[in-house]
């Protein structure tokens, strides 16, 4: 049941995070627009994983030290997340589960024991690093972003529960008993602010929402310290690596149902618009320190 399932929210953040760093930040599989900026990034939206791209620095150095997200990488957010939202709506368990069963095997028979330990506890690391002020404020920021929406009135975002369930063990066995609780006490205001069903995490109920979200999220990676970030793309990323490409690559026939029942238009522009985020991403100077 999900409700049991997003006991464990904390674990299940730890592994999202890690994952999506490690894949967008090392481009791992070659066709990798497939799931960018979208339902990879999305498959829950309090997932940080967003925001860990490699980068090239054009931002003027003033604008370095700022976690504000503005210009040209708030607009490219926007339309990103605005296309993202009929996607995140269509999605279906049909179409989750097995994508999401895929990647959980993998996780739990390709990844060595002693990577996947050391990216959790980076992962761990970079999120107990972020200020208690800045986590304050994403809360806020989720909560703000789901006003009006309740667990017994609103669109799922379905999650393939079996897969998080098989992957649970695996992680949390990984995990120090006491950086876990701290993560949990770190994360409980975030995790309380969103409402589920018994299927899926609720959308929000406007694509206003949403954006919301993605910048908050975006805005929260800025501000975790640049050793703590370098060392969890390293981490993750050394993780990731260890799973044979033909492996990567087997998922992604499940990867592109992800839009079946999706119209070309939309499809068209959720991807386009994600391939313009990564753009934006690597040409921002505060997200060199995620560079390997």
């Amino acid at each position: 049941h999900l409700s049991t399932t997003m006991k464990q929210f904390p674990t299940l953040f730890l592994v999202a995070w890690s994952a999506g760093v490690a894949v967008d930040g090392l481009q791992v599989v070659p066709q990798r627009s497939i799931l960018p900026q979208g339902v990879a990034k999305h498959a829950a939206a309090f997932c940080l994983a967003g925001a860990c791209l490699l980068a090239t620095p054009t931002t003027p150095p003033a604008l370095a030290a700022s976690d504000i997200v503005f210009g040209p990488l708030e607009t490219a957010i926007i339309a990103a997340s605005d296309a993202t939202y009929p996607v995140l709506k269509s999605l279906t368990t049909e179409t989750v589960s097995p994508l999401g069963t895929k990647i959980a095997n993998l996780v739990n028979n390709k990844i060595a024991a002693a990577k996947l330990t050391a990216a959790l506890d980076s992962g761990a690391n970079a999120l107990l690093s972020i200020p208690d002020e800045k986590l304050a404020k994403f809360a806020t920021t989720v909560k703000e972003s789901y006003q009006g929406v309740s667990s017994d009135f609103c669109t799922a975002i379905p999650l393939p529960v079996d897969a998080i369930n098989s992957l649970t063990p695996t992680a949390a066995s990984s995990l120090d008993a006491t950086k876990l609780e701290q993560v949990t006490k770190k994360l409980a205001a975030t995790a309380e602010a969103i409402p589920f069903t018994s299927t899926g995490i609720c959308l929000p109920s406007s694509k206003e929402g949403l954006e919301q979200l993605w910048i908050g999220q975006t805005e929260l990676v800025i501000g975790i310290p640049k050793a703590a970030k370098q060392d969890l793309v390293a981490k993750a990323g050394a993780a990731v690596k260890s799973v044979p490409n033909a492996d990567l690559l087997r998922i992604l026939p499940d990867a592109k149902k992800i839009l079946k029942g999706v119209d070309p238009k939309t499809a068209k522009k959720f991807e386009s618009t994600g391939q313009t985020l990564d753009k934006v991403l690597k040409a921002d100077v505060r997200f060199k320190s995620l560079s390997l």
